[in-house]
């Protein structure tokens, strides 16, 4: 899943973040965090969205062996 923080913790920044599957049983993530005007508009969250999924699965991939 996709997890947002939209000025939740930080005011006017927000974070999108995507669990990652490791060999170990160590919990990890990756996410990209800005300002909330750059991060939540239109189509630019959905590209954030792409291109965590995307990276995500490269990092799984490696960490696989």
């Amino acid at each position: 899943g996709i997890a947002y923080d939209r000025e939740e913790c930080v005011e006017g920044m927000a974070c999108i973040a995507r669990p990652l599957s490791t060999p170990s049983e160590r919990p990890a993530a990756i996410s990209i965090t800005g300002p909330v005007s750059r991060v939540s508009t239109g189509g630019t969250e959905e590209t954030i969205r792409t291109a965590l999924e995307q990276a995500g699965n490269v990092i799984e991939l490696n960490l696989s062996g």
